[in-house]
């Protein structure tokens, strides 16, 4: 499994941390709020592609794997597919970014 599919879950499911495309670390805290805007853009516009990294992080991680664990607690809702936007603003990354940034879903 491609380490990206990997990363997708552990970064949605916590709120300190963004990881970007290049697996480096920011600290939402520290983000300036155009930084913050431009997540939250980036993470909408693929919510559908997002949904399907965690399910098949879900499939396929070890079990007991902090990837694992990670993404099926963040399907623990029984997503469908067709939910992906209202899954990806019920993640705990987007709710921190939301309420940082004052921009409602």
């Amino acid at each position: 499994m491609p380490a990206e599919t990997l990363q997708v879950a552990l970064t949605l499911d916590q709120t300190v941390w963004w990881v970007d495309s290049e697996s480096t670390p920011h600290l939402i805290d520290a983000m300036s709020a155009t930084h913050r805007e431009a997540v939250i853009d980036y993470l909408v516009v693929r919510a559908r592609s997002l949904l399907l990294a965690v399910q098949e992080t879900a499939a396929r991680a070890r079990a007991g794997s902090a990837a694992g664990r990670a993404a099926r607690s963040l399907l623990a809702a029984g997503v469908r597919l067709e939910d992906c936007d209202a899954w990806l603003e019920s993640t705990l990354l987007m709710g921190r970014l939301r309420l940082l940034s004052g921009r409602d879903f």
